[in-house]
């Protein structure tokens, strides 16, 4: 099991620790400590803030990472930790179950063969204009220009449909 070296400051019952209120209050709590003397409650109340926080999050990364979290100061090791402790957490999402979204890259999309990634707007509009629908003709299906009424009572063109109006004005 994993472990984390990050630990929690002044938990205990007893310590002594300034209350919530009081903290909410201290005008050190926006400003900062000032030279002189810091009363121990309020320390305590600073460190174990931020420990605690720290503490759960270690753990937590600790837990799903599968790897111990150690005081080592290595940032970088540490944010390896959390990024597979997120994936672990929060696994990819399927067409059945909410998760965490990944997108395709724009060779994916005009592939099409990739259902496990999600299209972005530039994928979609560069799929378009990749499409390549043929014209049409009388022995395939595809794309067709429509005739105007002036085209239609021309008589001449063989490569535009025309419309129900376009052969109410020639007749």
């Amino acid at each position: 099991m994993a472990t984390t070296e990050i630990l929690p400051f002044a938990l205990d019952p007893l310590a002594v620790v300034l209350p919530q209120d009081e903290y909410e209050a201290l005008p050190a709590r926006h400003g900062g400590f000032r030279d002189g003397v810091a009363l121990p409650a309020h320390l305590n109340k600073v460190w174990r803030q931020s420990s605690f926080v720290s503490a759960a999050v270690a753990q937590f990364v600790a837990e799903q990472s599968e790897t111990d979290v150690r005081d080592d100061g290595q940032v970088d090791a540490l944010v390896e930790q959390m990024t597979q402790a997120v994936s672990h957490a929060v696994p990819l999402a399927t067409v059945v179950a909410p998760g965490r979204v990944q997108l395709a890259t724009t060779p994916e999309t005009l592939e099409g063969t990739d259902a496990e990634h999600a299209v972005t707007p530039t994928g979609l509009k560069a799929a378009l204009e990749a499409r390549t629908v043929p014209d049409a003709t009388y022995t395939t299906s595809g794309i067709i220009e429509l005739a105007t009424t002036q085209e239609t009572l021309a008589g001449t063109d063989t490569t535009r449909a025309v419309t129900p109006a376009g052969v109410k004005a020639a007749l």
